[in-house]
């Protein structure tokens, strides 16, 4: 029997449009299919759908309705070691109040895509191994 081989991806959820696309973009050219989220809870979702099929990492804002992406972080690593990436313009506040290395890292809007697509190329290259 044939096994399916997933391509690596990466879910990335975020409120603004824009933000999803550059995202989507960055990680495609790491590599990375992009799952898409506007939400916390959309992007628990996928995870739970997905998280078996080749997912290598989470990127998400911190502020998103309803719920925040410190809480979308502790409920996939409660789950998953996944290394989850915060890109927020309150990346401090988040990583002050989050527990000592839930974060991969955390980066502020704007940041610089470059240095993005750099940890999720590292993330990348450490599964590969």
């Amino acid at each position: 029997m044939l096994a399916l081989v997933s391509a690596p991806s990466v879910l990335i959820v975020d409120d603004s449009n824009e933000v999803l696309e550059l995202h989507s973009q960055l990680a495609r050219r790491a590599g990375l299919h992009p799952y898409t989220a506007r939400s916390a809870e959309e992007g628990f979702r996928l995870f739970l759908e997905h998280r078996t099929h080749g997912m290598i990492a989470v990127m998400t804002d911190g502020h998103l309705e309803h719920c925040s992406g410190l809480d979308l972080a502790l409920a996939i690593r409660a789950l998953s070691p996944l290394p989850v990436i915060l890109v927020s313009s309150d990346a401090t506040f988040f990583v002050r109040e989050a527990p000592p290395g839930l974060f991969y890292r955390a980066f502020f809007k704007p940041c610089r895509m470059v240095a993005l697509q750099e940890a999720l190329e590292a993330i990348l290259a450490s599964r590969q191994r």
